[in-house]
Parts: C-alpha cells; structure tokens; sequence
C-alpha cells in the first residue's frame, strides 16, 4: 500500500494492532511460491556518530509476469508504500513504517530452458528508526479490505 494511503498506525509493546488506510484503499496481496521472497533487515550502527538505524530489504518474485502484474509494480515502483510481511515461523511484520519502502531494483528474466523462470523480480528497501514492528494476525486479514 502506498505510505500516502495510510492515515494512522496504533503500535502497541513493539506490535502494530490497527491500521488507518483511506477511504477505498487495501493492501495489494502477492503470494509468494515456496523459498523465492526474502525479507532482511540490517542494523545499521555508527559509533563515531551515534546512530542507528534499521535497512528493511524484501525481494518479491512473479512467476508467470502479467499485464496485471506490471501495471500494479508500476504504481508500487513511482511511490513510498508499506507492506505486510507473512513470515515462515508464523509471526507477521510490518515494513516501512515512518519512510516507507521504495523500489530499488527489478529484473525480467524469460528464461532459456523449458524449466526456467518467466518472470520478474524486484526489490523494495527502506530505511527506518526502529526494527520491523510485529503484526497481529486479525491486522493481516483486514488488510486487505478496502479501508
């Protein structure tokens, strides 16, 4: 969901419980296929300065890239958007919170075999104050509902 799009976030003991979305906006969703998507999230320290931060980094795969597929990409690569991260040990994470997440890198690749991926992939980082908040499974569900 683009940044712009989200009025208010409740975050509560390091767990986002509600999100404010304007009026007709949801999450986009893309299920990913199984060991493709990646989520990390680097501490950034400097001690000669003092500071901190969190680099927040998620790379998403399309197989099977479509018109669909690349007019939403668009929209999603042109702006700051957060997202809403479904993780393999079950817990939920919330990216982007303060800054947002913009588009870094895409690639297309049409394969050469028979077996070879036809599909895009592209990365989404950003930086941010705190570490990815945790996120309430209820949150996840209402998501993506138009708000």
């Amino acid at each position: 969901m683009e940044l712009s799009n989200v009025s208010g976030t409740t975050v509560a003991s390091g767990t986002v419980t509600a999100i404010t979305k304007a009026s007709g906006k949801r999450f986009f969703k893309y299920e990913q296929e199984i060991n493709t998507a990646e989520f990390t999230e680097d501490d950034k320290y400097s001690r000669e300065n003092g500071t901190l931060y969190f680099e927040q980094k998620i790379s998403l795969v399309f197989n099977k890239y479509t018109a669909a597929h690349m007019q939403e990409l668009l929209i999603l690569a042109k702006q700051r958007v957060v997202a809403l991260v479904v993780m393999k040990d079950g817990t939920n994470r919330y990216l982007g919170y303060l800054n947002g997440l913009m588009t870094t890198e895409g690639q297309y690749t049409g394969g050469k075999a028979m077996g070879d991926r036809n599909g895009k992939t592209i990365t989404l980082m950003g930086e941010e104050t705190n570490p990815a908040y945790f996120v309430t499974d209820a949150l996840i569900t209402a998501a993506t509902t138009a708000g």
